[in-house]
């Protein structure tokens, strides 16, 4: 989100180095960010993490069950990841930043399936409330950010 509203606030600018203020790419994009930015999150999750923790656990399963899950499946991320690099260097992007890029973008997420796993396993039932806080987190994030972006863009202007 930090990353999206740094990119709207250079949107208005000029060729010529001149430019309308910083809330005319915040006041266009962010309405239009705010709703497809959930959409890539589940993208992201559906495309990268969860092949990753896939192939981890059979991983896990052939090798008899060495090691943990979770490392695992951060093994995984570098082959998953690699395959997405390629299709973005068939696109013109450099496969090996790609490849990393692609890669640490799961570190996280993997992590987190681990916890809510080992945490679901120790309490015995499902982690609802996990992911619903989870949700209302990311939601108030994105808010404080905006706000935080808003109130520079004012400062700026004023």
């Amino acid at each position: 989100m930090a990353g999206l509203v740094a990119f709207l606030l250079t949107v208005d600018r000029a060729d010529d180095g001149s430019d309308g203020g910083p809330a005319f790419g915040l006041v266009f994009g962010l309405p239009f960010a705010l709703l497809v930015l959930p959409v890539l999150g589940l993208l992201h999750s559906a495309v990268l993490t969860l092949p990753a923790v896939w192939l981890g656990g059979r991983g896990r399963a052939l090798c008899e069950g060495r090691g943990a899950e979770p490392v695992w499946s951060l093994g995984c991320l570098l082959p998953v990841g690699a395959g997405w690099a390629g299709l973005f260097a068939l696109l013109g992007a450099p496969f090996g930043g790609a490849v990393l890029w692609c890669a640490a973008s799961g570190v996280v997420p993997v992590l987190n399936v681990a916890y809510g796993r080992r945490r679901e396993q120790r309490l015995g039932r499902p982690l609802r409330k996990v992911w619903l806080g989870s949700a209302i987190a990311s939601f108030g994030l994105c808010v404080l950010v905006v706000l935080g972006a808003l109130a520079s863009a004012a400062a700026v202007r004023g």
